[in-house]
Order: C-alpha cells, then structure tokens, then sequence
C-alpha cells in the first residue's frame, strides 16, 4: 500500500521535472574566432556569448593586456559572456599573436600606443566587429580592460567612442589630454593600491584632468594590490609588481557588473 508519504513524494519529484522540462535552457557559453583586417594585415578576435539567449543584448569590448590575444583574454571575455553580454577581444597587435616575453609584448604595445592613429582604428574595427553581430543592442556598448587593455579603454573614452561606459583595471592612468574637453562614457578605475608603477602625484594628475574634462568618473583603490591583480596568472611572469589578488579581483568584478547593469538599464 502506498503511504500519503510516498504519494506527496511522487507529486514532488513529477514537479521539479515539469519545472526543468519547461525551463528555458541552460546557459551555454558559444566562442569563435573571428578573422578580419586592418588594411593588408589581418586581425584576429574573440567572440563569445550565452548561446541560450535569443534576445539583442549589450556589447563588451574586452581589450586585451600588452602580451595579447591570450587564454586569459579570452577567459574575461568568456566571464563577460556568462554575465549576459556578448563579449568580444579585438586584436590590436595583429595575426592575433601573443607572447610571454615581457620586451616583446612592450615593443607590440609601445607600437600600437605610440600612435593614436593606429590604436583608435584598430579599437573601433574591433567595435565595428561587436557591433555587426545580429545579437548585439548596438545602442547599448562599452569596454573593460586590464593594464595596457584598460588604457585602451581610457583612450576610447577619451577619444570620443560610442560607448555608454569605459572599465580599467590596474593601469599605469594615461591622463587625459588637455585637448579633450568632454568625456561622456561612465567611467570606472579599478586601481591596486600597491602599484609600484604609479606615483601618487601622477594619481592626483589623472583626477585633475577628468574633472577638468566633466567625466563622470569613480576610482576604487584596493589594498594589498598591484599591477593585474585581476588577471590569475599575473605572477607567473616572474616581475615584481604583477600579482594575482583574488579578493581584490572579486571585488573588481562586482563593481564591473554593477555599473555595467546600470549604464545599460
């Protein structure tokens, strides 16, 4: 004989299986490579977004670190993606190289940031890229960055880009020219306290100048940080002043989602 027991045990278990029967799909992160050009030198981006999703939603530019198109690059991106946006890694180096050899990495990057020509056309074909996939709010854009990725989020903001917000983290603050008189993307700094490449003063001087140009802007300063504290294997490299900071990368990504959330409300 059944027992009342057994019944409302059955009824339970016919229950959660409706509910999961019924329940949209899990989410399931899609990537891809996707190859473009700048001229006669070909590019080569990340994409990545929630293949559960139907719906147009924001876009992320994930602007990578001066070593390049690398897997922790592309983890961001996918971190991006799982949080509702689809994300995207430009190439700003070319062929989609990357290196762990730090005077490598510097020399690619002193050859993209010397030239303001090439680093803005690079970060709006790769913006044109986002912007073009069919499940992009092309309303509804911004880009985050780590280290040399963060400056180039600062100087998309600087330079005037389309974006409803711009996100560095652990950057050395390229201040703002004085011939940029209006900054309208939100802007966030995220910012290890123990930066050793940094000075105090040069802080002060990067504030004074997005005042000076009406940013509104917000700087957090964690402690115990230094330079890509967000970036997991930030201490393999073997350089003093680059160190993963767990705690202080858990907080930097509640503040990133949370001001991503409300820019794109």
């Amino acid at each position: 004989m059944r027992s009342r027991h057994d019944t409302c045990g059955a009824i339970l278990i016919s229950t959660i299986v409706m509910l999961f029967a019924s329940s949209p799909a899990l989410a399931e992160i899609e990537t891809k490579t996707v190859t473009y050009g700048d001229g006669d030198v070909t590019l080569e981006g990340f994409l990545a977004w929630d293949d559960a999703q139907s719906a147009r939603r924001p876009g992320v530019l994930v602007a990578y670190e001066w070593w390049g198109n690398t897997e922790e690059s592309q983890e961001r991106a996918r971190r991006v993606a799982e949080a509702g946006y689809v994300a995207f890694v430009p190439d700003m180096y070319g062929d989609g190289k990357s290196t762990g050899d730090p005077a490598q990495a510097r020399e690619w990057m002193m050859g993209v940031t010397g030239d303001k020509g090439l680093w803005n056309r690079r970060a709006q074909l790769g913006l044109d890229i986002l912007t073009a996939q069919p499940n992009v709010d092309s309303s509804k854009l911004a880009v985050i960055g780590s280290s040399f990725g963060g400056s180039t989020a600062l100087q998309m903001a600087y330079a005037g880009f389309d974006i409803k917000a711009a996100v560095s983290i652990g950057i050395p603050l390229p201040i703002a020219p004085d011939t940029v008189t209006s900054i309208k993307p939100r802007l966030l700094v995220l910012h290890g306290h123990d930066d050793q490449y940094v000075k105090p003063e040069h802080i002060e001087k990067f504030m004074n100048a997005l005042d000076r140009a009406g940013a509104d802007w917000e700087m957090t300063f964690y402690s115990g940080a230094v330079h890509s504290f967000a970036t997991p294997i930030a201490g393999s490299h073997g350089i003093d002043n680059l160190a993963y900071n767990e705690m202080a990368d858990r907080r930097a990504w509640v503040a990133i989602t949370s001001l991503l959330e409300e820019v794109f409300r």
